[in-house]
């Protein structure tokens, strides 16, 4: 970092393995210069929990590895309002004014808080895939947190305990069933639908794409049939679970 162009934060991993997080801050004669936070060793094969904190009074910046802070950490720094104009550049670093030291790898997800999370809410903790494999089954989850996917036809899925999601990704599915859907806890995450349906909006059932139904069993998602303005096909039955428990986005993920 300390390019004229270095972007206010850069998060990288060494080549020892360690994770960096390093503001860019400047001089009292207005010239860039980085300093970085610096984890411990991490090992390969591992999902890590990381989190920085940014303490907008002291300007103090503490980075977190498994909810436990490193000793290396960062005083005195800007902060993203201090370098209004310049990028946020995660998986590469700078140097003579360009970017270099780019990942081999990937990311895959990065969140942003308002404040500290509890453990089961970071993205290491991830839910058991629980897939069938064949059309017509009955597939069921753990006691833990699931992500379940059915297949081509009616399928009657059952959670379990745990948070689960049910995940529909195809119009061509029947209808399937959900036998124990608990709308504090558990939720249905159609955005492979909605990206086959060719919908780019943000509000489905205002849109009239989606629409929730009651029938003598419990609520029934339908969609828009392709093509067929006006025309619904249903696609999963919440068993025992009204239609007036399942408007909101904290149960249907778009």
């Amino acid at each position: 970092g300390g390019g004229t162009e270095s972007p206010p934060l850069q998060f990288a991993i060494s080549n020892l393995r360690e994770v960096q997080w390093e503001p860019t801050m400047y001089r009292a004669n207005n010239t860039p210069y980085a300093t970085a936070a610096w984890s411990g060793e991490i090992m390969n094969d591992t999902w890590t929990h990381v989190a920085i904190v940014n303490d907008p009074e002291s300007k103090n910046t503490t980075m977190y590895v498994a909810g436990a802070p490193v000793l290396r950490n960062v005083n005195g720094a800007d902060g993203i309002a201090g370098f209004p104009n310049n990028p946020w550049v995660i998986g590469a670093g700078m140097w003579n004014n360009g970017r270099g030291g780019g990942f081999f790898g990937n990311i895959s997800e990065i969140r942003v808080s308002k404040g500290a999370l509890a453990s089961n809410q970071w993205l290491t903790a991830r839910k058991t895939r629980v897939k069938g494999a064949g059309v017509r089954q009955a597939i069921r989850g753990t006691a833990a947190d699931d992500m379940i996917s059915g297949n081509p036809g009616a399928d009657t899925l059952t959670g379990g305990g745990g948070a689960d999601t049910f995940v529909i990704t195809s119009s061509r599915d029947g209808l399937d069933t959900i036998t124990d859907f608990d709308p504090a806890d558990d939720m249905v995450n159609i955005a492979g639908l909605l990206e086959e349906l060719n919908y780019t909006g943000r509000d489905p059932f205002g849109d009239g794409k989606l629409r929730l139904m009651d029938s003598a069993s419990g609520a029934v998602l339908q969609f828009e049939a392709p093509g067929r303005a006006g025309t619904y096909r249903n696609l999963v039955l919440f068993s025992g679970v009204p239609a007036s428990q399942l408007h909101g986005k904290s149960v249907l993920i778009f």
